[in-house]
């Protein structure tokens, strides 16, 4: 299993890279040299990138080796892959070491075994780079390999440069692997890039739209303790929102909106553990702006190609609504530009792996009393009972008090309803599954009608600035700002509606 950080740097830094305090602290040897081609290969119709593997064969001055790989698990920079390796003689892929390595229980290993294989393999891409070699020994003994790479990608006459660095676990604790990170990320600007060389070739043989990535189900069982169970839903969160990065980077509607559900169930599972897991205040504060960054292009973007274009289907030939959905719309770009800027920045780096760091580290131990260990300790059910009631009286007190209520007791329950939601599907492992779903759809509905009712508050906010930042709309906004004013009557007479519906609903146990 292959353990590394992968970061990017510009050119212009890799010499002052080499030449930092920090290798030169922890290097074994003098950095080495050398070129090597890569040649990827799959089958025409991409059978090995369809399972998540890469094939490929390096060629060095000395020898070729061809190297199948496989998943890529990442949380804060740290890719986990299955690596497989043999020497070859030939300018193609040699499949029975492979075959050997991999056996036929999997769907890679099925892959391998496959019918004329052989004669379907063909070259889709090739890399070429000088690669700089540093072995590195760490205060703990941890031994790490530093790789410098610089050159580029190659596919049908297309070039993409490289220029990245892999701190590859040699032997030692992969935790130790974000530090080293973070003192190099104190030179020169390094950023993340959660994509591999083999997935940026792939992008750049057949360019596809970025997926966007929902949250994957959380994985607990009743025998872990609630430190545990805390460090596995963190990972999942995490995850989600480095899994939407690209996608933010490339202005995607969908992938915005999904790494700030990443943040927003992150900042939950924190206050799930609010006294007794704390994130250090430095580590709170940069987790705030990124929430700032994502939730500013998100509330334009809802603006802009939710509420105004729902408005504008309802009245086509209202030409108040035009004006306002342009000037709505090019906020929204510039809002999207500026998150995307966020997320390629160092400072964004920084934060990932800060986050990943702390969380391997579980620094929160350092100063627990025996009171705050034996709670950290105690079996995870308990308290994700507790977490699940708590959360529903929560919602309960706030419904109760919806009639007649104001727009901030409505946002109230919103808010209510997407923790207890995000806490239910926390704990879904552990509970009766038919009880979570019903549970959790009946939490859905509500969130989404409150949702909508919120998404016009926000609406009116942001035409209100947008009114102060272009005062030749102000006639047009205010046409706007009636109609989704009228328009919230009827919201908060829905919401009351489906808050009733949900009163009946049972706390899974």
């Amino acid at each position: 299993m292959e353990s590394e950080i992968k970061l990017l740097a510009r050119n212009e830094d890799v010499d002052a890279l080499l030449h930092s305090a920090v290798l030169q602290k922890y290097a074994v040897t003098p950095p080495v040299e050398h070129w090597q081609v890569d040649t990827y290969f799959d089958t025409p119709e991409h059978a090995f990138k369809a399972s998540h593997a890469s094939l490929r064969l390096r060629k060095t001055a000395s020898d070729t080796v061809q190297t199948l790989k496989a998943g890529n698990g990442s949380t804060g920079g740290l890719h986990r892959r299955a690596e497989y390796q043999s020497p070859v003689a030939a300018d193609r892929p040699a499949l029975p070491p492979l075959r050997k390595m991999v056996g036929r229980k999997n769907g890679l290993g099925s892959l391998l075994h496959s019918r004329k294989l052989k004669e379907r393999l063909m070259p889709v891409f090739s890399t070429q780079v000088k690669r700089t070699v540093i072995p590195l020994k760490l205060d703990d003994g941890d031994l790490v390999e530093c790789v410098i790479d610089v050159g580029e990608i190659i596919c049908n006459g297309a070039k993409l440069a490289i220029c990245e660095l892999e701190l590859e676990l040699k032997a030692g604790d992969a935790a130790h692997l974000y530090q080293l990170a973070l003192e190099l990320s104190d030179t020169v600007p390094l950023t993340l890039d959660s994509l591999s060389k083999a997935e940026r070739g792939y992008a750049l043989l057949a360019p596809t739209e970025v997926a966007a990535h929902r949250a994957a189900p959380v994985a607990l069982n009743k025998q872990m303790s609630v430190e545990q169970a805390f460090v596995e839903i963190a990972g999942n969160c995490i995850a989600q929102i480095e899994a939407n990065a690209a996608g933010v980077v490339r202005r995607d509607s969908e992938a915005l909106h999904q790494m700030r559900v990443g943040m927003r169930r992150l900042r939950s599972a924190f206050g799930l553990t609010q006294g007794l897991i704390d994130l250090p205040a430095a580590l709170g504060t940069e987790v705030e702006w990124l929430a700032s960054e994502l939730g500013a292009a998100r509330d334009w973007d809802v603006l802009a190609h939710g509420t105004l274009d729902e408005l504008g289907q309802a009245c086509p030939a209202e030409p108040h609504i035009a004006q306002v959905s342009q000037a709505a719309l090019d906020e929204s770009e510039q809002a999207r530009r500026l998150a995307a800027e966020a997320i390629g920045a160092p400072r964004y780096a920084r934060l990932m792996l800060s986050l990943a760091q702390w969380r391997s580290d579980a620094g929160w131990r350092t100063d627990a009393d025996g009171q705050a260990l034996a709670r950290l300790d105690a079996r995870i059910t308990g308290f994700a009972r507790k977490a699940l009631a708590s959360s529903h009286k929560r919602l309960v007190k706030r419904g109760g008090q919806l009639d007649g209520a104001s727009a901030e007791a409505s946002h109230r329950v919103r808010i209510a309803a997407k923790r207890a939601r995000y806490i239910s599907e926390f704990f879904q492992s552990l509970f009766d599954a038919g009880a979570v779903r019903s549970y959790v759809r009946r939490l859905s509905g509500l969130q989404d009608e409150f949702g909508r009712l919120n998404d016009m508050a926000v609406a009116d906010r942001l035409l209100s600035a947008l009114q102060e930042k272009q005062p030749a709309l102000g006639r047009d906004a205010d046409f706007v700002r009636g109609f989704l004013a009228a328009s919230a009557q009827q919201g908060r007479r829905d919401a009351r509606k489906s808050w009733r519906k949900f009163t009946p609903a049972q706390v899974p146990h």
